[in-house]
C-alpha cells in the first residue's frame, strides 16, 4: 500500500512541473508568432540560391516547423496536468483540500495549517492524505494503467 501511496506522489508533484512547462511553452509559442510577425513584415530578398530554396524561406520553414513542435509538446503536456487535475477533482472536501495543500501549493507547514483551517489533529490530517492518495492511486490505474500515468 505504501508504494502505491508515493506512486500518486509521484504523480501528484508532476503537475507543478507540467503547469510551469506549460507556461514556458505558451511563452515559446508567443515569441515564434512574433519572429513570424517581423519576417513578414520585413522585405527579404527572395531571389532563390542556386539549386534551391532562398535562406529566408528555409529560416522561414524552420520557425513554423518548430512553432509546430511547440504546440504538439503543449497538447501533450496540457493533456497530462488535466488528466492529473481531474483525478483530484474527483476527491471531495477535506480530501481535495489536503491533497491541493501538500502538493500543489506546497507548503512546509501544511499540515499545520490545515489542522488551524480544518480544526483536525496532525495524525487526522495524514490519514485523510493516505485516504486520497489510495484514491488517487486507483483513479490512476483504472483510467489507462499505471505504467502510462507515471511515465
Amino acid at each position: 500500500m505504501k508504494e502505491n501511496r508515493k506512486k500518486a506522489a509521484e504523480f501528484l508533484k508532476e503537475y507543478r512541473r507540467l503547469t510551469e512547462n506549460e507556461k514556458l511553452i505558451k511563452e515559446q509559442i508567443f515569441l515564434k508568432e512574433q519572429l513570424l510577425q517581423s519576417i513578414r513584415i520585413s522585405n527579404p530578398s527572395t531571389a532563390p540560391n542556386v539549386g534551391g530554396s532562398s535562406r529566408y524561406e528555409d529560416f522561414l520553414v524552420r520557425v513554423i516547423s518548430q512553432k509546430e513542435e511547440l504546440r504538439l509538446r503543449l497538447l501533450i503536456v496540457s493533456g497530462r496536468a488535466d488528466t492529473i487535475r481531474r483525478i483530484v477533482d474527483t476527491l471531495k472536501g477535506k480530501e481535495r483540500t489536503v491533497i491541493e495543500r501538500f502538493y500543489f501549493r506546497r507548503s512546509p507547514r501544511a499540515a499545520d495549517d490545515l489542522m488551524e483551517v480544518l480544526s483536525l489533529e496532525k495524525s487526522q490530517i495524514y490519514r485523510i492524505k493516505d485516504a486520497a492518495l489510495d484514491k488517487i492511486y486507483a483513479a490512476m490505474t483504472a483510467c489507462g494503467g499505471e505504467e502510462t500515468l507515471s511515465e
